[in-house]
């Protein structure tokens, strides 16, 4: 599945297309018109000074001309106009004193006591954090503080996305999309939330007593990781951790604590259940109550939504609706 669609500007304000490796052919290419000859453009030689090869003023002593001095541009006496007069000595007994505008009773104030009665221009900072420094260039940013990355939920977890069909109540675990097809497994293995997560509990406020824990389990991998090389959880984990947790079995103490109404509703939804797969129903009905009939109608996935006051994706809530 693709990612969220993000525009990017192509004009050539914002990068050096000269510095690419895919265009700077294109701007160091020496630009040569085959219909114009080369032509020196060079300064030309001074007006007083002959051009060698002239007709006119050639190397012959009876044309060249006279060499003459040239006269100074001020006269014998004239001070010239950049050279300043000379400085005069400074007497011994001068001094440059300056006078006190108080007299000496007066006390300079503690600068670090006032610095330390001004209200603090960062009063979210905790003591001990560093503050932020501006880096020049085309524009000024922070590096004082980490960039804040905004928490996302994938797509097809979300209640509002109607990409995803995925029945709870079918005994087999077949996430569909929209149009009827498996979804494929590369989609399974894409992150469930952004960033990515090892942790997450996902809770239901119809069957409370059930909440989902998806947690890494060292046992399983056979060796134990550290926290910064555990795999994230995946969107195949978080369906795949649901359809496990509706399709289990309940207990006979669970069962004994229904009252006589929630019984035969409960009940009513184990039969409808088994009926709707031909060919099955021995099967499915062998299995007895499972977690899903206590759903009663509401056996469709629905859509995660993070929990009320948190911030982040470790504590979800599972919505569900009727087919």
């Amino acid at each position: 599945m693709s990612g969220p669609f993000v525009y990017t500007p192509t004009g050539p304000s914002y990068q050096d297309f000269g510095s690419s490796p895919y265009t700077s052919q294109f701007f160091n290419r020496q630009r040569v018109s085959p219909h114009i000859p080369t032509v020196n453009l060079n300064d030309p030689s001074a007006p007083n000074t002959p051009i060698r090869g002239s007709r006119i003023l050639d190397d012959d002593p009876w044309t060249s001309p006279r060499p003459r001095s040239r006269r100074p541009s001020w006269h014998a006496g004239m001070s010239s106009p950049f050279i300043g007069a000379p400085s005069l000595p400074v007497p011994d007994d001068f001094v440059h004193t300056r006078r006190r505008s108080f007299d000496n009773r007066y006390q300079r104030p503690n600068v670090d006591y006032y610095q330390s009665q001004q209200p603090n221009p960062y009063p979210w900072m905790t003591p001990g954090t560093p503050m932020p420094t501006a880096v020049p260039g085309p524009s000024y940013s922070y590096t004082g503080y980490p960039p804040v990355v905004p928490s996302e939920l994938h797509p097809l977890l979300r209640p509002d996305s109607h990409a995803i069909y995925f029945d709870l109540s079918f005994f087999e675990f077949r996430p569909l999309d929209a149009k009827g097809r498996p979804i494929p497994a590369h989609t399974l293995a894409e992150p469930a939330t952004h960033p990515p997560t090892t942790r997450l509990v996902i809770t239901s406020d119809r069957i409370p007593q059930w909440p989902i824990l998806l947690d890494y389990y060292a046992a399983t991998a056979g060796t134990a990781r550290s926290p910064s090389m555990l795999p994230p959880i995946t969107l195949g984990d978080v369906l795949t951790g649901i359809h496990e947790t509706m399709q289990t079995q309940i207990t006979h103490r669970e069962w004994a604590e229904l009252s006589d109404t929630e019984e035969t509703a409960v009940g009513k939804a184990y039969v409808k259940r088994y009926k709707l797969v031909p060919g099955y129903e021995t099967r499915i009905a062998a299995d007895g109550v499972r977690r899903i009939d206590y759903l009663l109608k509401r056996v469709m996935f629905a859509g995660l939504t993070r929990k009320s006051g948190d911030q982040g994706y470790e504590n979800l809530k599972i919505h569900f609706k009727s087919k």
